[in-house]
């Protein structure tokens, strides 16, 4: 059992921790607070009034078919589908795994249709990621919303819009509280920013986020859930730990690999100069042994 002193403690949760996310969204009891954030999401392009949480789970179609499990899945009320994942740790397929994810809830729209007859008149399909801590691609901008669907790419017009992209990268989100102007930048800020918090802050004082600092306290979950919650989150801070040593292993390796090849190419200028090959090896601090050899490598 997890030692209770493992997890210091903030007074909000991490709502970008996997418990967290499914606790402040993924609950019927918290419905109004997925509704709002997605309407912000979709800045008035789009009005949502209700939704209907499915089941997280995907099953294939087949026995060999991969199943999915979504983090939030659910239907609006013009039966559009919504699949929402919070994406805690860079992965490198991600948008593939998202055209995956999406092309799944359109394939699933023709094996429902009763009677066997279907004329492919489809419902929307939302895939929207919520991505903390890493970005898709290095940009020279510091964009981080990403919206999209399928367009032809000479005239910028539509080919379908049945199937929508919604990328978020908190990492490039960073309004202070004092420059948030629209419902989104108050929700990505509490994405963000709720777990250093300590109060609500003043441009966040409407009902809607008065509910969800109120079921996000830490003090307000019971025993077991606050327990769940400390291992979710000691899991989230083993991940990016072993990230960050990952990618400082690399860059290492990168740095002595780069520093070899320098050296090796400096052996072979000084041993076609003729120098004494124990000589060429107190220069550049190589082995004999590599420098012998060092026109073949």
């Amino acid at each position: 059992m997890m030692s209770d002193k493992i997890v210091a403690v903030s007074k909000y949760i991490d709502p970008c921790s996997d418990w967290g996310f499914k606790r402040i969204f993924g609950t019927d009891a918290n419905k109004d607070l997925l509704i709002a954030f997605l309407n912000a999401l979709f800045q008035g392009n789009k009005h949502i009034s209700n939704i209907k949480y499915n089941k997280n789970e995907h099953k294939g179609n087949t026995r060999n078919d991969r199943n999915i499990v979504y983090d939030i899945s659910c239907k609006g009320n013009e039966q559009e589908r919504f699949i929402i994942e919070m994406q805690r740790t860079r992965q490198e397929h991600f948008e593939d795994r998202a055209v995956f994810y999406a092309c799944r809830c359109i394939n699933d729209q023709a094996r429902n249709e009763k009677g066997g007859k279907w004329d492919y008149n489809l419902k929307k399909v939302y895939m929207i990621g919520i991505l903390d801590n890493f970005v898709l691609k290095e940009r020279e901008d510091v964009e981080y919303f990403h919206d999209g669907c399928l367009i032809y790419r000479r005239s910028g017009d539509l080919v379908s819009d049945k199937i929508w992209f919604i990328f978020v990268e908190l990492l490039n989100f960073k309004k202070a509280d004092s420059a948030l102007d629209t419902e989104l930048d108050k929700w990505l800020y509490v994405l963000k920013n709720m777990s250093k918090m300590d109060e609500i802050p003043v441009c966040l004082q409407q009902p809607i986020f008065k509910k969800l600092f109120n079921i996000a306290e830490y003090i307000n979950l019971t025993k077991e859930e606050q327990m769940s919650y400390d291992q979710d989150l000691k899991n989230k801070w083993d991940n990016y730990s072993a990230l960050a040593y990952r990618e400082k292993k690399g860059r290492e390796e990168g740095i002595e690999e780069g520093e070899r090849r320098k050296a090796i190419s400096i052996a072979r200028e000084l041993k076609k100069m003729g120098l004494p090959l124990d000589q060429i090896a107190a220069v550049i601090e190589l082995p004999i042994e590599e420098i012998v050899d060092v026109n073949h490598s």
